[in-house]
């Protein structure tokens, strides 16, 4: 048996492990809204390379690679001299990493973190995500085609980049970012900065009373799943996916961009919303380019969501909850 067999047959049992709190770790990493955006940390450019610097204490080859390990001191060496992200080994067994230097370090840096493991299930995913790490590593050598498929399109629905893509694709639209943390504000806007993209406006957290307004200002809800642009209170990704709401942005009258997802269609379809596919930046962008070039087409959408409202009210709602008693 080959190396990397025996630490995906150990990999597995660790899985199995995990499989009984693969819910409440997917329901945790929904709850995510500061995700550092990795890709845009690492696109220099066609004329510049990118630095990801990685943690690592051991390798099973080599044994221990540096005896006085202190991941938090590393990374932030790293942070100093340049790097424009951190791969943190997470392998307990096998290159004695951890999956708690995750959170020390994103307390200490500001850049994004990948997590280096062999990861073979949704739940090591959601595990990532709720641990701190902004993107994983997916081995091809580890993965069937579908398997690879699979675990990329989850990781993509928790973090991704579509918003920055679209900024940037269409610098003839102004993007109104609402909801997040103070801190996670600060660190985007350094990020866009960075990028020269100069047509996003960042609010921070918006409490309810006064989101009506923002909402008044769009004239598209962009809906990429765990951000949201003029619709979060205060960037918790689990309400900005709940069908709760998404009432406000039907009630709101304006057209809706929306990710392809099940728990959305529970409210959203095709006569008051258009669908992308989440982590397809350019998909999305096509999209809004179109949508943009067709004003009988955005008024039919915006006219039908805020019909379609109304059958969300409470009274409708009681109503139909009650309907076979």
């Amino acid at each position: 048996m080959n190396r990397l067999q025996s630490i995906l047959d150990h990999k597995r049992t660790e899985i199995a492990r995990l499989l009984p709190r693969v819910e409440h770790l997917r329901a945790s990493a929904l709850l995510r809204n500061d995700y550092r955006g990795f890709a845009t940390a690492i696109d220099r450019g066609s004329e510049a390379l990118a630095l990801i610097a990685e943690v690592k204490k051991a390798s099973p080859s080599a044994g221990a690679i540096v005896e006085q390990f202190d991941p938090v001191a590393i990374a932030q060496a790293y942070q100093v001299a340049g790097a424009h992200a951190v791969s943190v080994l997470t392998d307990e067994k096998f290159f004695q990493g951890h999956l708690g230097y995750l959170a020390k370090i994103r307390n200490a840096v500001g850049l994004p973190l990948l997590r280096k493991d062999f990861i073979l299930h949704e739940a090591q995913i959601f595990e990532a995500a709720v641990a701190g790490a902004d993107a994983i590593l997916l081995i091809v050598a580890a993965l069937e085609q579908q398997e690879l498929e699979s675990l990329y399109n989850q990781a993509t629905i928790l973090g991704m980049d579509v918003l920055v893509e679209m900024a940037r694709s269409l610098p003839q639209m102004h993007f109104l970012w609402v909801g997040g943390t103070e801190q996670g504000k600060n660190e985007w806007k350094v990020q866009l900065d960075e990028l020269g993209i100069k047509n996003v406006t960042l609010t921070g957290f918006v409490s309810n009373a006064h989101l009506p307004l923002y909402q008044a200002a769009a004239e598209v809800m962009l809906m990429p799943y765990e951000r949201s642009i003029a619709g979060s209170s205060g960037g918790n990704s689990a309400d900005i996916c709940s069908p709760m709401k998404m009432f406000d942005y039907l009630a709101c009258g304006r057209v809706i961009l929306s990710s392809d997802l099940a728990v959305i269609h529970e409210v959203l379809n095709t006569q008051n919303a258009i669908f992308c596919q989440p982590g397809n930046a350019s998909g999305w962008v096509e999209a809004l380019r179109e949508i943009a070039s067709q004003p009988e087409k955005q008024a039919e959408l915006s006219a039908q969501a805020r019909l379609d409202a109304a059958n969300y009210s409470w009274t409708n709602r009681a109503r139909k909850a009650l309907e076979g008693f």
